[in-house]
């Protein structure tokens, strides 16, 4: 190798002339070491040229081996790239003067110590060096000797005095040890695979969008741009968790402090069934919607927000699936569970819960002013939102929007917030369990734990807008938070803003007339573009004048969560299919997340995103947030699914109602067998408190009890169970609320009327059965002894009759005692007995299909007073009584039946029960008052296929509209229409699966009931054989 190889030559490592040990102190960055690559690309030919020159031009002096100098220069850069790696070394110097006429040869040895798992990393380098300075060894000792001059200065005097000599060959080699530094850093390590899928899942969001951006960005040419970015970027991005939560301070009364003397207050409301109304009432809900939005001025703005929440689908199964028990029912717990439940969760967007708030916003002094300010505005809202239906808009607690928020940005799966006191409020800790870990912004998305999340607004509306805009898009069933946010011009403001453009129009039209004009074209024909621009102003302006209505500047954001970049794209596609049906068409809010998400959650409008489009009251009323109303209670009974959502609905009378009594009416084969068995199979399998109690005139429940370990109890002319229609619970004595002996009067007197149903009672055979009563009970003295012993039956009250003189006409008296006679000494004997029937089972049907005529209604109404009794003795042990009486209409056939009924659907929720009456003959039902009354009444009812005359009866008395009644009208069995509360209507549709044993047992249609006897006769035949 020459003298101009050497100086021209590719860069090489170098060890350090001195030979010193290398250590942690001495060695040198890489930062250091690192020259700009595009200052090397832009070194000039002419100047390698005059480097050239210089370097052949050179001489060395006499003794200094040219090879040997640049080799001890390539050692150092050799030591310096080793210790960037992490090798340590141990140098061993040993020098050995040997005195010469002319020149002293100076031994180094060097004797690297290389541990063996770093051996590789050292070996690679070497070679590397090697392939550019041709100087390799196979050896790992290296020996280096050099010539030094005898001369005062020694090799750095001569450096001193040449600087050339080094200088030039040391930038070239330390350039080249630059660039094998940075290609190896870039080089991806032996043994370790990146991106793995075990990788990804340990890292957050933030973590996974470094990693997708870093395999997507080319190659960065220098690193300290590389460093540059990032700081640039911790510049711009990177805020303060808790400071990035848009609110300051928690204050007393459910106010948030916004900061710029800002303050807020959230509410929240239930959903209406918008959709489900026909045009008419639309009409009513829009109206009643923009007199909401008339008490809104320009010292208060509103946030409209509907917001998709992803749910935990498992813990939303542990709610509603039947809690499982290792007993005999555990079969059709499972069946239930997995064939009815789990399938029908599949079907619908239960993994999606919808919230809605509204927000309202004020500037106010100080923390006091704005208190007694949201008082009015506590009051005033509330009471006009209420207005528009069924909507129960009720202020959200400081608890529940901190709850909220670590809903939204923690999640649902982790632990819960604490019930934090004000103390804790004061010391500014309830962001320290809403806030994430962090936040990334970046252009057009942001990041926070394992979310992604994107703001949108909608920046073009079509001309004619509907309410389907916010529907479809919460149909989506993509996690997403819209919010409109509303600002109030002022009413003076906004006359002189519309005037003005109609004004600025009417100029500008004058113009171009005059224009038109001097070119000799005088038409005075209107562009029909500034027409109508001109007609939409007129229209404004005739609403805010005239209507009274407002002029407010709005925008709508969606906010975007996913948990993946793909997954965030992905539904940002989805997003912007529906506004395109819709006719809308999105805007980006580049660089203007953080804005977009403060203006999107409910905390409070503080316009920080700066777009807005001015619309009155009419048109932001489009915007309605109202669309199905939704019915899912947890631990409840499962009734169908939601025929508009398709979601599951889940509820509980008891909870839900304050009188959880109804009826279940529909036309014979559209299923309300079948529909009350199935709320029987669900609250007996569900609902250890609870009992069961049928009756039974068609004897349709047996099955259903005996597989459920209860008891049949059957009432005939030569049946061993009887009832005393005298008999009660001594524990309803120490009711103040109840006469018991007075309603006893009252039941025998129905009992007698109904032995002959053509010819009732008159106000003197009343009276006389009356005193007759009385007297039983008073002639074995049972009321003081409490024996049960001592209870009267038909026969005691047979004889007071007879005993009975005073004022008595004979002919009445000898007619009520000949008719009593009948069910004492008679075929009906078996009513004059004490009462046999004190089973403790959970489960009891009273089978009276062997009675007919009048002994049927009768029995009715026996078994009815015998089910008081017992629902006063469930009260004391806190037992829940859910009670069956079907054939319902029987009871109604007689004015005493029917007043008993009625007073025990007055008192019966306050004892636990739930009655449900069950009939098919609507018309009996509706043509007396007082059960139309009962009817009208009743907070719960089923509602199945109708003939056309008892639905439009019922049309008049519930109060349907004409879209409403439709699902009663020729609809397959199990679909119909749940009314709760009288107020809030489901359709509903069931398709229970045919395939399983609970299937079974429920069905009454008879071409199923005689198949399944065929297939178990054969059964039984091919056993036998």
């Amino acid at each position: 190798m020459n003298e101009n190889e050497i100086v021209t030559g590719t860069t090489a490592p170098a060890e350090s002339l001195t030979a010193a040990p290398v250590s942690e102190e001495t060695a040198v960055s890489v930062e250091s070491v690192t020259t700009d690559v595009t200052d090397i690309s832009e070194v000039s030919a002419s100047e390698m040229s005059e480097t050239e020159e210089i370097s052949s031009s050179m001489i060395l002096p006499e003794g200094i081996d040219a090879d040997a100098l640049v080799s001890s220069i390539a050692a150092e850069g050799v030591s310096e790239v080793m210790s960037e790696v992490g090798i340590e070394q141990e140098t061993v110097v040993q020098t050995a003067i040997v005195t010469q006429p002319v020149v002293t040869e100076a031994v180094i040895v060097t004797e690297p110590v290389i541990s063996e798992t770093e051996m590789s990393e050292a070996a690679e380098i070497v070679t590397e060096a090697a392939e550019v300075t041709d100087i390799v060894e196979e050896e790992t000792e290296m020996t280096e000797v050099v010539a030094v001059p005898e001369t005062p200065n020694g090799v750095m005097g001569f450096v001193q005095n040449n600087p050339a000599v080094v200088g030039v060959p040391a930038a070239i080699i330390a350039l080249a040890v630059a660039f094998l530094a940075i290609t190896r850093r870039t080089r991806p390590k032996r043994g370790i695979i990146e991106d793995t899928d075990d990788v990804k899942e340990n890292m957050n969001a933030r973590e996974r969008d470094a990693a997708r951006l870093e395999t997507n960005r080319p190659k960065k040419k220098d690193k300290r741009s590389q460093k540059d970015a990032k700081e640039k970027e911790k510049k711009d991005f990177a805020k303060k968790v808790l400071n990035t939560i848009p609110y300051k301070k928690i204050l007393s009364d459910d106010i948030f402090f916004l900061g710029k003397k800002m303050y807020s207050k959230a509410y929240t409301f239930d959903d209406i069934n918008f959709n489900l109304s026909d045009e008419e009432q639309q009409y009513m809900y829009l109206e009643r919607y923009i007199e909401f939005l008339s008490i809104l001025d320009d010292t208060v703005d509103c946030q409209i927000c509907c917001w998709n929440s992803q749910i935990n689908l498992d813990d939303f199964k542990k709610k509603t699936l039947l809690p499982q028990k290792a007993d005999d029912l555990f079969e059709y717990r499972y069946e239930f569970n997995s064939r009815v439940l789990e399938e029908n969760i599949r079907k619908g967007q239960n993994a999606i819960q919808k919230h809605m708030y509204i927000t309202l916003t004020i500037k106010a002094p100080d923390e006091e002013t704005a208190k007694r300010r949201f008082k009015s505005l506590d009051i005033t809202a509330t009471n006009t939102f209420n207005r528009i239906g069924n909507t129960n808009m009720r202020i959200l607690t400081s608890q529940e929007r901190v709850e909220m928020l670590k809903d939204f940005f923690v999640g649902t799966d982790d632990m819960p917030v604490p019930q934090l006191t004000e103390k804790d409020f004061a010391k500014d800790i309830d962001k320290l369990y809403c806030a994430p870990d962090y936040f990334d912004f970046k252009k057009d998305y942001f990041m926070f734990n394992n979310t992604y999340a994107k703001t949108i607004y909608i920046r073009e509306y079509p001309s004619t807008a509907t309410s389907e805009i916010l529907t479809e898009l919460l149909a989506t069933g993509i996690e997403i938070m819209v919010t409109t946010n509303i600002e109030t011009y002022d009413s003076a403001e906004a006359r002189k803003l519309v005037q003005h453009q109609i004004t600025a129009i009417d100029t500008d039209m004058a113009k171009r007339e005059v224009k038109a004009a001097q070119h000799g074209n005088f038409s005075n024909q209107m562009p029909q573009r500034i027409k109508n621009q001109r007609d939409a102003m007129v229209s404004v302006y005739d609403k805010i004048t005239m209507k009274d209505q407002k002029l407010f500047m709005t925008n709508m954001q969606i906010l975007i969560k996913a948990e993946s970049y793909e997954e965030l794209n992905n539904n940002l596609e989805v997003i912007e299919s529906t506004l395109k049906r819709s006719g809308c068409i999105k805007g980006e809010m580049a660089w203007e997340q953080e804005h977009g998400m403060c203006d999107c959650l409910p905390i409070g409008y503080q316009r920080k995103f700066g777009w807005m489009r001015t619309m009155p009251s009419e048109s932001v009323a489009i915007f309605i947030p109202f669309n199905v109303k939704e019915m899912q209670m947890e631990n409840s009974v499962y009734y169908g699914l939601n025929m508009l959502s398709h979601n599951i609905i889940l509820f509980d009378r008891m909870k839900g109602l304050v009188n959880p009594s109804g009826f279940v009416l529909a036309c014979p084969g559209s299923g309300k067998s079948f529909t009350v068995k199935r709320e029987i199979v669900n609250v007996f399998l569900g609902y250890e408190d609870a009992d069961i109690l049928v009756i039974d005139p068609e004897r349709e429940y047996w099955k259903l009890a005996e597989a459920f370990g209860g008891e049949v109890v059957k009432f005939s002319n030569g049946s061993k169970n009887h009832i005393n229609p005298f008999d009660f619970d001594f524990r309803l004595l120490e009711d103040e609320e109840i006469d018991i002996i007075s309603d006893k009067c009252q039941l025998l007197t129905s009992f007698i009327s109904c032995m002959d149903s053509k010819h009732p009672l008159n106000a003197q055979e009343k009276s006389f059965v009356d005193r007759c009563v009385r007297k039983a009970y008073a002639k074995f003295n049972v009321l003081t002894t409490l024996d049960p012993k001592d209870m009267p039956t038909l026969g005691t009250f047979l004889e007071c009759m007879k005993e009975e003189n005073e004022n008595i006409n004979k002919d009445m008296k000898d007619k009520l005692i000949i008719t009593v006679d009948m069910y004492v000494n008679g075929s009906a004997k078996y009513f004059d007995n004490q009462t046999n029937v004190n089973t403790k089972s959970r489960f009891i049907a009273y089978d009276i299909r062997d009675l007919n005529g009048n002994l049927k209604t009768q029995s009715m109404l026996l078994i009815l007073d015998y089910i008081w009794n017992r629902l006063s003795e469930n009260r004391d042990k806190g037992r829940k009584t859910y009670i069956y009486f079907d054939e319902a209409h029987l009871l109604f056939q007689d004015e005493y039946s029917l007043d008993y009924l009625r007073m025990l659907w007055k008192r019966a929720r306050k004892y636990g029960g739930v009655l449900t009456g069950i009939t098919q003959n609507v018309e009996d039902l509706l043509k007396d008052d007082k059960s139309r009354s009962m009817l009208s009444n009743s907070e719960f009812l089923v509602l199945l296929k109708q003939n056309p005359t008892d639905a439009a009866k019922l049309q008049d008395i519930l109060h349907f509209t004409d879209s409403e009644i439709q699902y009663v009208n020729d609809t397959p069995a199990g679909h119909g229409i749940l009314v709760l509360g009288g107020k809030t209507k489901i359709p509903f549709y069931d398709e229970f699966p045919k395939d399983t044993k609970l299937y079974s047992m429920m069905t009454t249609n008879f071409s199923e009931t005689a198949k399944m006897l065929q297939e178990e006769m054969a059964q039984k035949e091919s056993e036998a054989s």
